[in-house]
């Protein structure tokens, strides 16, 4: 057991960026789905 590994990691500015990224990308993505269907339904 080498390793310290601290019980609460801190999240790295670039994790949360990341995170942020996806979630944006999936909302949009949600949205198109809606859009896509709802002009299937016309």
């Amino acid at each position: 057991m080498q390793k310290k590994v601290p019980r609460h990691r801190p999240l790295h500015a670039r994790d949360v960026t990341a995170t942020t990224a996806l979630y944006q990308k999936w909302l949009e993505y949600l949205s198109f789905k809606e859009k896509e269907e709802s002009a299937i339904d016309f």
